[in-house]
């Protein structure tokens, strides 16, 4: 839970929108500007590490800023939360994809989809049109194979009484698998909930899902990165890769969807241990629009979005019909916003699911 004064000198206008210029996208080539100092003086919380005397240009490109720096060792972490095992590459072997024996997706499948008895199929490409229920039964499997072009599969829902399986413990799926749920919410919704196979996947037998992993998913800025740059430099090593979306989210008091400085950026240079103390500096393929802390008592958190396999609810009909229009206020005066949600509103969404029945294996 961060402190609720995370920066020991905030600015009581913060949490006002930028409403300047926007920030011109920048290039892959290396920054050459002088970097911006900090001007935030780290509580007694935790000790920092000593500053570098000049920014540190690393291979990547990424001249990084000089300190001092928040580390992974004195974090203002309260609960200590276990650490991930030390990542280890090993050699990729037991891919389903590669069996022998396999029967090839249909391309004559249309609507609702049985996979036959007792057969493994498997699915190497892009299906194009949306299928209806496909459903895997008992002593049957459907395999999303890891393919150069991706695999993509449109559906109503799938029905797992068999296996559904992609990649394995030791082959991961490094190439996009996606799985996209259709559906618009009925108008009983309430009154009569639709079957878990409906904009689901439903499992009673296996769901075997193995995307690449990636290590670590979230950490916490090593430095404060004020508004107009577009290199952060992270507590943890990271193995991101470039065109991934990645979310910083708000230092702000104030912190909702009416009103927020969270920001959604795309890697494009990593550099990992490029001093001392910094896991990471990553580049962003355009600067951050809003100042994001990182001192003694509090260090905004980094999380990595993309995925490789990634199972989602159609962007076509999962948002609500009746959006918060975002001109509701509560009268009440914060850091100088007044935004509210609005009443009875953003309450008709319906994403898609995965739902794991009692018997049924994750």
């Amino acid at each position: 839970t961060p402190d609720p004064t995370p920066d020991p000198t905030p600015d009581p206008t913060s949490a006002a929108p930028v409403t300047g210029a926007p920030v011109p996208p920048t290039t892959s080539a290396p920054i050459t500007s002088a970097p911006i100092p900090t001007t935030d003086a780290p509580t007694a919380a935790a000790p920092v590490t000593p500053a570098p005397v000049t920014p540190a240009p690393v291979s990547s490109g990424i001249v990084v800023p000089s300190g001092p720096y928040v580390t992974a060792d004195n974090n203002s972490e309260r609960v200590t939360l276990p650490s991930p095992d030390d990542h280890v590459e090993v050699p990729v072997s037991n891919c389903p994809h590669d069996d022998s024996g396999l029967m090839e997706w249909d391309d004559s499948w249309s609507g609702d989809v049985d996979i036959p008895a007792n057969t493994r199929v498997v699915l190497r490409k892009v299906i194009p049109q949306t299928l209806g229920l496909v459903t895997v039964p008992i002593g049957s499997e459907l395999i999303l194979a890891s393919s150069p072009g991706g695999v993509s599969l449109d559906v109503t829902g799938i029905q797992v009484e068999g296996t559904l399986t992609a990649g394995s413990e030791t082959c991961k799926i490094e190439t996009p698998v996606t799985v996209t749920l259709h559906g618009a919410r009925p108008f009983d919704a309430n009154q009569n909930p639709p079957a878990p196979e409906v904009k689901g996947i439903s499992v009673t037998g296996t769901l075997s899902l193995h995307g690449k992993q990636y290590y670590r998913t979230w950490t916490r800025l090593a430095k404060t990165i004020e508004s107009g740059q577009d290199v952060v430099l992270l507590q943890d090593a990271v193995n991101w890769e470039p065109g991934q979306e990645v979310l910083v989210v708000t230092s702000a008091v104030k912190d909702s969807k009416q009103w927020h400085q969270n920001e959604v950026l795309t890697v494009d240079a990593v550099e990992n241990n490029p001093l001392a103390g910094v896991g990471a500096a990553v580049r962003f393929s355009t600067a951050v629009a809003y100042r994001h802390v990182a001192n003694g008592s509090y260090q905004t958190e980094v999380g990595l979005l993309t995925r490789t396999i990634k199972i989602q609810g159609s962007d076509a009909d999962s948002e609500p019909t009746d959006p918060d229009p975002l001109n509701c206020s509560s009268g009440g005066d914060f850091f100088g916003n007044t935004d509210s949600p609005c009443i009875d509103k953003e309450i008709t969404g319906y994403g898609g699911h995965v739902m794991v029945h009692e018997g049924g294996v994750g």
